[in-house]
């Protein structure tokens, strides 16, 4: 069986694309899995219900990627101001949290961008879900990010090899398979 592929990852723009740690850090994403495999966490913005709900649960079961040696890393998109406060209101002490506000980690990531995913009917009964469940919108505010924009999760071997793609296609949609224990159990990473 062949591996899967993964036509909308553009893994050379990625890996070039700048990202930052804070106003004055700028980072190249590639640089992220130079030594071990990394796992994104792509977020829409820094105030989204559902981006906070996928950070929280992700945040909570880190152990099984850390086990494996991948390092877990959040890309949102707002201004890296707002990278503290998300940090903070979701417990991610000493979690890598990241912002691209030129959104190019998320185009050559394959993220779906525009009104339609947002104003799908799904969106709508995944929000609706998350409030059910107790998840709440952050603070928001100019610079939180782009609410055109779909989140979703790239994992990438230290090989610079994608092993796993899921680019969200509404607001709180989210991979249903324990895609953590896949990527942690991938022999085929390092072809």
């Amino acid at each position: 069986m062949s591996p899967p592929q993964h036509p909308h990852v553009d893994i050379p723009q990625l890996a070039r694309t700048t990202v930052y740690m804070d106003a004055q850090r700028p980072l190249q994403v590639g640089q992220l899995w130079s030594k071990q495999p990394v796992v994104l966490i792509f977020l829409r913005h820094f105030a989204c219900i559902a981006c906070r709900a996928h950070a929280s649960q992700v945040w909570s079961q880190r152990g099984t990627l850390e086990r494996s040696g991948a390092r877990l890393v959040f890309i949102g998109n707002g201004q890296p101001h707002w990278i503290e406060g998300f940090r903070t209101d979701l417990g991610i002490d000493h979690g890598v949290v990241l912002t691209d506000p030129s959104l190019r980690s998320f185009q050559a990531a394959g993220m779906q961008h525009g009104v339609f995913p947002l104003l799908r009917p799904q969106s709508f009964a995944n929000v609706r879900k998350l409030v059910e469940e107790g998840h709440a919108y952050g603070p928001a505010g100019a610079g939180s990010g782009s609410r055109f924009q779909m989140g979703g999760v790239l994992a990438v071997s230290r090989f610079g090899k994608v092993m796993y793609q899921f680019a969200s296609a509404a607001v709180g949609d989210f991979p249903q398979e324990p895609y953590m224990d896949i990527i942690a159990s991938d022999e085929g990473a390092a072809g």
